[in-house]
């Protein structure tokens, strides 16, 4: 590790395996781009207070935010480990966010989400942000009703005739 220390990111079954992950680790390290995968082991409701520590934000988008992760993002995700949060979980969040809410609101909570792992991948927690690209249907429109044909007939009977001299 980049401190000295010693440890595994995962195993393998032939030294040979083993020895080339441990090379890559040495270039990723060199390159500055090595992602301790130890880091990304937090929770996501753990790593949601070292977030709200520094984002910037007026008042009143605050207690949005802290609405959106009360009502719905902790309540989903908030157990799992940040390298563990998936883009399957988060469609899977919009989508039962859009049985109750409206398009714009499921927006909303998604872009809470999204700005809370960007800052688990600046911070080298994670290597990507899974919600980057996910896009939130703009919601199903009703067809609007068509009149049937006995409604059409019944429409045509009321309206008044010309009077032809």
């Amino acid at each position: 590790m980049p401190d000295g220390t010693v440890t595994t990111d995962s195993t393998h079954e032939r030294r040979a395996d083993a020895t080339i992950r441990a090379k890559e680790i040495d270039v990723e390290v060199a390159r500055d781009t090595f992602i301790d995968p130890r880091g990304g082991r937090i929770p996501l409701s753990d790593w949601v207070p070292i977030w709200e520590q520094t984002h910037q934000a007026s008042p009143a988008t605050w207690a949005a935010y802290r609405s959106h992760l009360r009502l719905h993002i902790l309540l989903a995700l908030g157990p799992l480990p940040l390298v563990d949060i998936r883009r399957q979980h988060i469609k899977t969040l919009a989508v039962a966010l859009g049985t109750r809410l409206a398009p714009r609101s499921v927006t909303d909570v998604i872009m809470v989400l999204s700005m809370i792992l960007q800052e688990a991948v600046e911070d080298r927690r994670i290597p990507f942000n899974p919600c980057r690209g996910i896009r939130i249907p703009k919601g199903i429109r009703a067809e609007p009703p068509h009149a049937t044909a006995e409604q059409v007939a019944a429409i045509v009977a009321r309206q008044a005739r010309r009077r032809t001299g």
